[in-house]
């Protein structure tokens, strides 16, 4: 069975390949820019990013906010490029 969480020092590595992560599959899908994979991408977007993780680390949130607003225009995007979509 492979190493799914390696660790390297202090830090937690997750290997991109067998994880499927919302986050990026959004971002890839708008970027499609074709009908499926707009709906899908705005069916993914479920409201904030990590919303309900709380560390005590200020760089994190920093970041997350970042994460979160990033991800909340692309699913405006996706939103918006479906709705021109059924329009026409």
């Amino acid at each position: 069975m492979p190493n799914l969480l390696p660790v390297d020092g202090e830090r937690l590595l997750l290997p991109a390949e067998p994880l499927v992560v919302d986050a990026r599959e959004i971002v890839e899908l708008t970027k499609l820019a074709e009908p499926d994979a707009i709906l899908r991408a705005a069916e993914l977007y479920r409201g904030e990013f990590l919303a309900d993780l709380k560390l005590d680390a200020e760089e994190f949130e920093t970041w997350r906010r970042q994460e979160a607003e990033r991800l909340r225009a692309t699913a405006a995007h996706a939103l918006s490029l479906r709705i021109r979509l059924d329009d026409e």
